[in-house]
């Protein structure tokens, strides 16, 4: 990602929580979350009773962290950078796992690691240069702190 303009910054520690990721480009920003499951199989959503990872409900709903973790992201570049880009939440699987489904009806993106690279490809630009910048380098200051 960092070829194609992207910043990349771990471990955003917030008020008692972390963002695992955030990651600022030309596509926009976005906030991940990152799930580590033994074993494997297919990962899919169904709505109305979650998220299921090889056939196993979810108890903590990482569709949901993923959208706090967005909100709260959001909130900190409006209140410190004066702007207001929109902050895609993502939910990245690490391991053998397969997505299931198109997770259209979502309002969290699910992914495995393989699929982040086309994921970000296939997006239209949303930032200008000076806003990723501005928002990098913010970023950069709140993650040594």
């Amino acid at each position: 990602l960092r070829g194609a303009g992207y910043h990349v910054f771990h471990d955003l520690r917030r008020d008692g929580f972390n963002i695992d990721h955030v990651v600022v480009g030309p596509a926009g920003v976005f906030a991940i979350e990152t799930k580590f499951r033994s074993g494997n199989g297919e990962i899919e959503f169904r709505n109305g009773e979650g998220l299921f990872v090889g056939g196993r409900k979810e108890e903590d709903d990482p569709l949901l962290q993923a959208r706090r973790n967005a909100r709260d992201v959001h909130a900190m570049l409006k209140e410190d950078c004066k702007i207001d880009p929109w902050v895609n939440p993502l939910v990245v699987f690490v391991g053998e796992w397969r997505i299931k489904d198109k997770w259209r009806n979502t309002a969290a993106r699910v992914l495995t690691p393989e699929q982040i690279g086309s994921y970000f490809d296939r997006r239209q630009p949303e930032l200008t240069r000076n806003e990723i910048k501005l928002i990098a380098t913010h970023l950069e200051r709140s993650v040594k702190c």
